[in-house]
């Protein structure tokens, strides 16, 4: 994912390391999936999270 490590240093200053980490792993279900459906991105998303 070279966009984030160009931007890493900017995200990590704004970002605390979770809010981070959850930002790394939408940004490649994003690029896995090439759907922005939330319902989608929910269901692949590694942690649990209500729909």
């Amino acid at each position: 994912m070279s966009f984030l490590a160009v931007y890493e240093s900017h995200f990590t200053k704004h970002l605390t390391q979770t809010q981070f980490e959850a930002f790394r792993i939408l940004l490649w279900l994003l690029t896995v999936h090439k759907q922005v459906r939330i319902e989608r991105l929910a269901a692949c998303f590694p942690l649990p999270i209500l729909y």
